[in-house]
């Protein structure tokens, strides 16, 4: 996003603004909202929520197991899921290194850091044992 800096995403609660900048990053292709934002926005968020399938059954106050995704999330992940089954190790072996490298440029991209800056996980579990296993040299 012009005119960001890291400090703007740690600044502004991380994975929320976080979630700003993949909206940016998708918005060109999956229709997600792209303008506002700002907390007392009622109509951007609004947008934001409609994007979600969400159940009327349950209040979701957590997301320790699973993350909903939004639908044109899901539809993305379906087309690379059913891509990397039917390439399995041809996929693995050819094309799985230049695609998260790729992905790691555009992050970096977005959030204004160089290469040796960043580096994507799966989970905070995850994040945390690499970030130990770094500290122990």
């Amino acid at each position: 996003m012009p005119g960001w800096t890291r400090r703007h995403l740690l600044q502004g609660g991380g994975l929320a603004q976080g979630t700003g900048l993949l909206r940016v990053a998708a918005a060109t292709t999956t229709g997600l909202p792209t303008a506002g934002g700002a907390p007392a926005d009622s109509a951007f968020w609004r947008s934001v929520a409609a994007q979600y399938d969400v159940t009327q059954q349950v209040t979701q106050l957590e997301n320790g197991n699973w993350v909903m995704m939004a639908r044109p999330v899901l539809a993305e992940h379906q087309r690379q899921q059913a891509r990397v089954n039917a390439e399995t190790s041809f996929y693995a072996r050819r094309s799985f290194g230049p695609d998260v490298k790729r992905v790691v440029e555009q992050v970096a991209g977005l959030i204004g850091c160089g290469l040796d800056e960043i580096t994507l996980t799966r989970n905070a579990t995850e994040a945390l044992l690499a970030a130990l296993r770094h500290m122990a040299g």
